[in-house]
């Protein structure tokens, strides 16, 4: 989503929440105009060893994901989805310790996402995002087979802070 327009005619016509991700570094000015919808933007951060990427991993910004995360709060923006690249799509698991770099930075609520292969990712991150995790994403390993979606959304719900 790269325009106020766009943005209002999505939250106005139904939608709960807007991803932006390229225009957050790009688009000071888009971030400031859309400050009135604040609580319903998702920043998506996608990063390569620690760089944020942006138009669709493509090309480098320049900006480390600390200081991209670390700007979220001048604009209001209460959750973010931080993808690391290298282990997105590849079953080997999250960079849990770039998720955990990636939400203190923010202090916002964090979507773990990049890398779920089994149900045991979702309770190390969990373990790792303890007060900041607000979701997940999995992909990959859905469309393989690793887990059917009900055995995700229950490891999901599930307490693990007793385990």
């Amino acid at each position: 989503i790269r325009s106020l327009a766009h943005i209002e005619n999505y939250l106005h016509g139904g939608i709960d929440f807007v991803v932006l991700g390229s225009s957050l570094i790009t688009d000071e000015k888009l971030l400031k105009q859309a400050k009135e919808f604040s609580s319903r933007l998702i920043a998506g951060i996608d990063a390569l060893n620690g760089e944020v990427k942006i138009r669709g991993w493509v090309e480098g910004s320049g900006k480390s994901v600390s200081e991209t995360a670390a700007r979220l709060k001048d604009f209001n923006i209460e959750q973010m989805i931080y993808t690391d690249i290298a282990t997105d799509g590849m079953l080997a698991g999250p960079a849990l310790s770039e998720l955990r770099k990636a939400s203190q930075a923010a202090g916002i609520k964090i979507i773990g996402s990049g890398g779920i292969s089994s149900l045991e990712d979702v309770k190390n991150i969990k373990k790792q995002l303890s007060g900041y995790l607000c979701g997940y994403i999995a992909g990959k390993a859905l469309y393989e087979k690793k887990f059917t979606v009900k055995e995700f959304i229950h490891a999901c719900q599930t307490d693990h802070s007793l385990s």
